[in-house]
């Protein structure tokens, strides 16, 4: 799966509505079964698809996302789990190399709905092909060491005479990688701003009376939805393609948000929610911070290490 900017894409992620679909190629290993050492050479990372044009970031500049990593560092990281992930692998003699991460964004923000013209033209409601999640595809026999798993999907526990770690090398690194930092008292205050400004940020007088200036909107064009979440989910998102229906009304969902400037009201009553409930977990966020820069400090020497 592509990398996520800290702990706040994990959480923003609670608003989107479907995953997307690979679109790079899979790394190949040798066949289940094969005598040979299996290697796998991650395919080099595919061109990242770059967001439209009119693409709207509201996630990243919440107040909030300043305790979060920055794109920058969590690259940093990310390399770090490759490096510590493609050592651990050729202790089992495996040859792997990991595809580049993928850190940047991808296709347009969509905290408060869809958010981008283009998108909703080509994709309706669908999110955009993820370029990195075919990569994370391998074949059964490195899934073995990678992720620790048999091609029957149980837990694998030995390969090649070696004790294969929990989750795989994968699962090591990721731990090595300071995941003990994401569980302290700084990460969770951080989840609770996140989600429960959201939440009251629904009940703002000014988005309550932005969203019913929407709705009439979209009446106007013959579409009955009381929000802009009634519409994406009056769709199916499991199905590989959006019809013809979902795309012209999500091209109708933007034209009204644009019309009624529902994504701004929305994103300024959001921040200053998220500014009161910060200076009441201030503490706990610096905290947060210091355990970032101790993890960004870990994977610099871990990449260090491998050149």
């Amino acid at each position: 799966m592509r990398a996520t900017t800290g702990w706040m894409a994990a959480v923003g992620l609670l608003f989107l509505t479907a995953a997307g679909c690979g679109g790079q190629s899979a790394q190949e290993g040798a066949a289940p079964g094969s005598s040979a050492a299996p290697t796998a050479t991650g395919s080099p990372a595919a061109e990242a698809r770059k967001p439209p044009a009119d693409a709207e970031q509201y996630t990243f500049r919440l107040p909030i996302a300043a305790y979060s990593y920055s794109a920058a560092e969590q690259d940093v990281i990310e390399r770090a789990k490759n490096a510590l992930t493609d050592s651990c692998m050729a202790d089992f003699g495996v040859a792997y190399h990991s595809p580049a991460p993928l850190t940047g964004p991808i296709s347009a923000d969509r905290r408060y709905g869809i958010s981008s013209a283009v998108e909703a033209k080509e994709y309706g409601y669908h999110l955009p092909p993820d370029p990195s999640m075919a990569a994370a595809a391998v074949s059964p026999d490195i899934a073995r060491v990678l992720y620790g798993k048999a091609p029957d999907g149980s837990t694998e526990t030995t390969y090649a005479g070696k004790t294969v770690p929990a989750n795989g090398c994968r699962g090591k690194a990721v731990t090595e990688l300071g995941a003990k930092f994401e569980e302290g008292a700084g990460a969770s205050a951080a989840r609770d701003i996140s989600v429960t400004s959201y939440r009251q940020s629904e009940k703002d007088s000014h988005v309550v009376a932005a969203v019913r200036k929407w709705s009439a909107c979209m009446k106007g064009k013959g579409l009955s939805y009381r929000s802009p979440m009634t519409a994406v989910s009056s769709f199916s998102l499991k199905s590989a393609n959006p019809s013809e229906k979902e795309r012209t009304t999500a091209v109708a969902d933007i034209s009204c948000k644009q019309e009624t400037h529902l994504l701004d009201i929305w994103f300024t009553a959001e921040s200053g929610i998220q500014k009161t409930m910060i200076r009441e977990h201030r503490a706990a966020l610096e905290g947060l911070k210091k355990d970032h820069a101790a993890n960004v400090d870990t994977a610099r020497a871990v990449v260090a290490r491998q050149r």
